[in-house]
């Protein structure tokens, strides 16, 4: 009736648009997805609270009762030394047919005296004192003595704040040059530095020659060194803990060659 009453006093007629229609279903869709997500959010809250709870609570231990039977005759059957088998590697030794040791023909000696296997730790402690002491060994290789080396220290040192400190824009100086200290012999004779060296006397016997000892680049002639050159390199290494130093420099080395590799192929 007040539908007719509006349309002949002349009100116009109201029309719900489809674009009207298209967002009142959005809205529906998104309420929906925003109540399925606070329920979502509700649950894995919860379950991450039951994680966090005391462990105990979460066991369950479940039992059944049972009557045990014994079995005399089986019980003295397998204590009874009789039924043993003899075992073939050892014809004194008396196994079950449960023994591991029936698969097997002999059963070697243990050496007490034999090294024990390396473990892992075993091999990273090594892998450590090696990389601690390769300096000191190097140092003892060149002949180095301590005052040079720690000399040397502190000048790479103060060369390395002085360049960080100095103007990039300035080109560095030049290096200065390093007066020659001469050296006391105990008797108390000073050999300056450019002298000539003192032809050595018939009487005294030439000290072993090893070429590749002394060398300041030892990757570089770590391969080609003798079986006495080893030993020493060896040698030394053990006063410092590290058994075998050549082989392990020699792995040192590949591991340097093989990052060289891969850094030149990245850059590639």
């Amino acid at each position: 009736m007040w539908h007719a009453a509006i349309r002949s006093a002349g009100f116009p007629q109201l029309t719900t648009s489809p674009l009207a229609n298209i967002q009142k279903k959005q809205e529906r869709k998104l309420t929906a997805l925003m109540v399925d997500h606070k329920a979502r959010a509700e649950r894995r809250s919860q379950y991450y609270k039951s994680k966090l709870s005391d462990p105990s609570q979460l066991l369950r231990i479940t039992g059944t009762a049972c009557k045990v039977y014994p079995d005399a005759q089986q019980f003295y059957y397998h204590e009874n030394q009789d039924n043993l088998l003899k075992w073939q590697g050892d014809g004194e030794t008396r196994i079950d047919r449960f023994d591991g040791r029936v698969f097997l023909d002999a059963v070697s000696e243990v050496d007490p005296s034999a090294p024990a296997p390396k473990t892992e730790e075993d091999q990273i402690a090594q892998e450590l004192r090696f990389e601690s002491f390769r300096d000191l060994v190097n140092h003892q290789r060149l002949e180095r003595s301590e005052e040079d080396v720690l000399s040397q220290i502190d000048e790479d040192w103060n060369e390395l704040l002085r360049t960080d400190q100095q103007d990039t824009s300035k080109p560095p100086p030049p290096p200065a040059t390093k007066n020659a200290i001469p050296y006391v012999y105990p008797e108390g004779r000073v050999i300056p530095a450019d002298a000539p060296p003192v032809p050595p006397s018939s009487a005294d016997p030439a000290p072993p020659v090893y070429p590749h000892l002394h060398v300041e680049d030892l990757f570089s002639e770590i391969d080609a060194f003798s079986d006495k050159e080893v030993e020493i390199l060896n040698s030394m290494g053990q006063q410092y803990g590290v058994g075998n130093f050549h082989s392990m420099v020699r792995v040192a080395k590949k591991e340097m060659e093989d990052r060289r590799a891969e850094e030149e192929a990245g850059a590639k």
